[in-house]
């Protein structure tokens, strides 16, 4: 696939994930030259996002090899790519800027809230964790 993307493409494979985060033009050709609904490129668009948020979620802030060391690496955290606008998979599906990695816990709760509204919603739900542990016999 490599050699077809940059016979069709015509630019060198990036050296870098970093390289298609900034160059916009690279990614476009890139998802051209992937067959449609093989659900290659979106797999390959999740590790892109994955790897920039450093597999940590947007939200919460827990990361995945973090998780699985806290866990006894018995499971780690499941990640998925959200949308800041609810919408936007549907308009910008593959736009960095509206695209960020969310756990599996995070990312339902969030919903359809502007990302604003949601985390002060968390911090309201640690708070209110952390007064429950406090209280006498908790």
């Amino acid at each position: 696939m490599i050699k077809r993307f940059e016979a069709k493409g015509g630019a060198a494979w990036p050296a870098s994930a970093q390289v298609l985060l900034r160059d916009g033009a690279a990614l476009a050709r890139l998802r051209a030259e992937v067959p449609a609904g093989s659900g290659s490129f979106r797999n390959f668009w999740d590790a892109l996002v994955f790897d920039r948020d450093s597999y940590a979620c947007r939200y919460c802030g827990r990361d995945a090899f973090t998780f699985f060391l806290h866990t006894g690496k018995v499971r780690t955290l499941r990640l998925v790519v959200d949308h800041l606008d609810a919408g936007g998979w549907r308009s910008d599906a593959y736009v960095f800027a509206s695209s960020v990695t969310a756990c599996w816990t995070c990312n339902p709760l969030k919903g359809a809230l502007p990302e604003a509204v949601f985390l002060q919603e968390l911090d309201w739900l640690i708070e209110a964790r952390l007064q429950l542990k406090a209280r006498p016999g908790a």
